[in-house]
Parts: structure tokens; sequence; C-alpha cells
């Protein structure tokens, strides 16, 4: 009697992750690695990732923290005695909320009149904040990126001017 032997003809990995809405510290990720039918059955399975190797696991299934922000990319790895199969990379997106700090880089925070200020709003995380400039009193933005810059300035330009930063967080 002959038994073929068949090696898993797709591999594929699926994520499963606590929600990011609110843009925790911690994120966590369940993987799952799965192969198809295969005669003799998966070894093996490697979670991999940009750092390399991550785990190995004969479930197939592993529970990773992410903490660091931005877009991590993993694929999976079906270790089979006639030939090993890769998965498709799927993509784990870490947010972070904004954080925010203004600085002044020309002039003072009290001008006379015809001096020069110069104001940078720094705003980090993940996704990259959008980042406005409101006067209070006025709806409309002064301005729409991180620089607020005033030259040869007036009176009508005196007031309080808020740094405004948003990201999905």
């Amino acid at each position: 009697m002959f038994l073929s032997a068949d090696n898993p003809a797709t591999v594929s990995l699926v994520t499963n992750t606590t929600e990011n809405k609110d843009c925790p510290h911690l994120m966590v990720v369940n993987f799952t690695c799965m192969a198809s039918e295969a005669n003799p059955p998966v070894v093996n399975y490697q979670l991999y990732g940009s750092g390399g190797v991550f785990s190995v696991s004969n479930s197939g299934m592993w529970i990773k923290e992410i903490t660091k922000e931005g877009k991590h990319v993993y694929g999976c790895w079906a270790e089979h005695p006639v030939e090993n199969k890769t998965s498709a990379s799927v993509t784990v997106t870490k947010n972070v909320p904004v954080q925010i700090s203004v600085n002044l880089i020309k002039g003072n925070k009290t001008l006379e009149e015809g001096g020069d200020l110069s104001l940078y709003c720094s705003a980090t995380g993940f996704p990259k904040p959008t980042v406005t400039w409101t006067k209070v009193g006025i709806d409309a933005p002064v301005n729409n990126n991180s620089w607020l810059n005033f030259t040869n300035i007036n009176r009508d330009k005196a007031g309080d001017y808020i740094c405004n930063a948003n990201n999905t967080c």
C-alpha cells in the first residue's frame, strides 16, 4: 500500500486585538496561524515580524502585548515535512494619543507693535496628528500647521492663541 504525502495548500494568519479606540498604553493581540489539511500534519508554526521569529508553537496560537506605536507587520510559517508554507502578511496598528508642547521660537510672549513672534506646536502621536491654531473668541482656525508666525505684529493680533492637535485617539 502506498500513501502519498501532501503539504498544506494554504497558510493564513488571523489576528484578534483588543479595541484600540481609546488608545490604551497596552494592546493585546491573539494570533492564530492556520494551515489547510496536510498529510502528514504540520509539525510546528512560527510567528515572525520585522524583528525576526518571535515564537514557535505546535498549536499555532500566540498572545502578544504591543506597547510601541505604529504599524507592525506579522506573518506565520507552517513547518511541514514535505514543504514549508508562509502566510500572507498581516498589519496590526497601535494608535497613541496626541501629546502637545508649545515652544516660543522667536520673540517674547508680550510683544510691542512691530515685533516678530514665532510659536511652534510640537504634537506627537500615532497616527500623526493634524495641528491647527485658534484664537480665543474666534471659531475659524488662524493657521492649519504647527507654526504660528507673526511679522511686524500690531494690536489687532493681541489675544490668547491655542494649539489644537487631533488624531483618531
